[in-house]
């Protein structure tokens, strides 16, 4: 089984994610908290970044360790979209992320927007458990 690094800043729902992919039966592990010791290692990284909030300065630090640690591939999870109305402050907070993965890390990468918690307690909405779903899918497409 494939082993995908979860990175991003303190409160922004990496270990709500992990327990929403568990629970959603992803066919990869995840490493929370990271190990960067284990990066060499892992398939490729999942950055989590909650729209309310937007990219830390954490953030950059962890798009580029995991570059320098050889990380071949990333995919991003918008997280909390339950927590805010309006969708242009999403697409800002997407377009900033897509920025810093070209400016400092793989380049291009899948971005996925939804809710951890929602998934993790079953909702079926389009930011739920299919979001987990679609966040699989693109994990599996680095080869998770």
């Amino acid at each position: 089984m494939a082993t995908f690094g979860m990175l991003g800043h303190q409160g922004h729902g990496k270990t709500t994610l992990a327990a929403a992919l568990g629970a959603h039966g992803a066919p990869f592990a995840v490493s929370d908290p990271v190990d960067w010791t284990q990066a060499a290692g892992w398939a490729g990284a999942i950055l989590v970044v909650n729209v309310a909030d937007g990219p830390m300065p954490g953030t950059r630090n962890d798009v580029m360790t995991a570059t320098r640690q050889g990380v071949r591939g990333l995919v991003v999870f918008l997280n909390q979209l339950d927590l805010v109305e309006e969708s242009e402050i999403v697409d800002l907070v997407e377009m900033e992320v897509r920025e810093l993965c070209q400016k400092h890390g793989p380049g291009e990468v899948a971005v996925v927007r939804g809710s951890a918690l929602r998934a993790a307690a079953g909702d079926r909405s389009a930011i739920g458990a299919p979001a987990v779903a679609q966040l699989i899918g693109a994990v599996a497409a680095l080869g998770g």
